[in-house]
């Protein structure tokens, strides 16, 4: 049989995660102030206006699902972008059809050769998007050009697919742009640190125990872990500091 060999012109894609965030936008509102999975089966963009079909799989409310809905038709009707939506039923289940302004990132994805894989899911307010690019380099560009033509705040973070695309899932907003900030050994240190229970009292174990786990030495250990807690600190007190001003 003879072997395949790969074109000189193909490249291999890689999959990557995509953090958006969109302050204000219908699904994050629907997301954020509800409290609620929201989930995107079916996107198309044009240059003007989105279309999407939103989907809330797993609602747990006191009001019960016929209430959740109405609450969700609330939101979307007073939503300032909105061009057009409509309830659809399918199997027991209500899907949201909605048009409204393009907010760009479709578009930005296409322009950069980015391929969106859907599903989208929305969870706190944050959309994943799981894509396939042939290198960051690609998606550094489109999260210039995300930044650039949305009419709204916007947060975007560039996951490396995979396990870390896994660990930031179900993050919230605020959540996720400190853990974002932090390098992947910061993060693994910190993460290593807190499961072993090291910021426990008493310590279940310390720096030298910890430092052997991860193969390195406890200055390189600790130097690490002082460098993730400044990095969270300064995010979270930076943050209370600009609610203090606004006071």
């Amino acid at each position: 049989m003879p072997s395949y060999r790969r074109p000189d012109h193909v490249r291999k894609y890689k999959k990557y995660v995509v953090a958006v965030v969109h302050y204000g936008d219908i699904v994050y509102n629907v997301s954020k102030w509800l409290g609620i999975d929201v989930l995107i089966p079916v996107v198309h963009a044009t240059e003007r206006t989105t279309y999407f079909m939103m989907s809330m799989p797993r609602i747990h409310a006191k009001g019960g699902y016929r209430g959740i809905i109405n609450e969700v038709c609330d939101i979307v009707e007073s939503h300032k972008h909105l061009e057009f939506y409509e309830v659809v039923s399918y199997q027991k289940e209500k899907f949201f059809y909605i048009a409204r302004r393009s907010y760009g990132t479709i578009r930005s994805f296409t322009k950069e050769g980015v391929i969106v894989l859907e599903p989208l899911y929305v969870v706190r307010g944050v959309k994943y998007f799981t894509v396939l690019a042939k290198d960051e380099r690609a998606l550094l560009r489109a999260k210039d050009d995300i930044e650039k033509v949305s009419p709204v705040p916007v947060q975007v973070v560039i996951l490396r697919g995979g396990r870390i695309g896994e660990e930031y899932q179900g993050y919230s907003a605020e959540i996720l742009d400190i853990l974002s900030s932090l390098t992947p050994t910061e993060r693994k240190v910190l993460l290593t640190a807190y499961n072993m229970g090291y910021f426990e009292w008493p310590k279940k174990a310390n720096s030298e125990i910890i430092s052997k786990v991860l193969g390195i030495s406890k200055a390189t250990f600790v130097e690490h872990l002082r460098k993730a807690e400044k990095k969270i600190l300064d995010k979270i007190l930076k943050a209370k500091g600009d609610n203090d001003q606004t006071c």
